[in-house]
């Protein structure tokens, strides 16, 4: 997630009636405060503001994600809405048992497909064994709820979870 501020034209004529009457250090702090930012976001492989992105996205930047204390992928849960990650052990590494808007799988069977895609720079990660991974070199994570069979050439009825690492 990429953020740039871009404040708007009625803001920027209100700031400046207030500076008639209020000095120019509230003038200062009211466009500040009126100050707009746009979140752009990589979910159809291109960028675009999340605004005009037709997908239901939570987006977090390395930021908010080290604001609020995330140390892996499951913590990331905590901020996106209908969004279980849950690790459990196996004996491949420790796996993910992840849900969006109910659909997923709990079962650490190599044969099924699960119903949430995890991708690492726009790579799928294909079996639950060691998709608990730590956010360490991370630019942003991007949780997709619904199905992606169109934008990651995999059917993930439920969602995808998009880590897109520091280049």
């Amino acid at each position: 997630m990429k953020v740039r501020k871009t404040a708007s034209r009625a803001v920027g004529l209100i700031a400046a009636a207030c500076s008639a009457f209020a000095g120019s250090a509230g003038a200062e702090e009211q466009a500040d405060r009126g100050t707009i930012e746009e979140i752009v976001v990589t979910a159809q492989f291109r960028e675009q503001s999340l605004q005009d992105t037709p997908i239901a996205i939570t987006a977090m930047d390395a930021e908010l994600m080290e604001q609020r204390g995330y140390t892996d992928i499951s913590d990331v849960a905590a901020q996106a809405p209908n969004v279980t990650l849950n690790p459990q052990p196996q004996s491949g590494g420790v796996g993910l048992i992840a849900f969006i808007r109910g659909i997923g799988q709990d079962d650490f069977n190599y044969a099924l497909e699960p119903g949430v895609g995890i991708y690492v720079d726009d790579v799928y990660i294909g079996r639950g064994g060691g998709q608990v991974f730590d956010l360490y070199d991370i630019e942003r994570v991007e949780v997709l709820r619904g199905p992606q069979g169109t934008l990651f050439g995999r059917n993930a009825a439920g969602g995808a979870v998009h880590v897109i690492t520091k280049k």
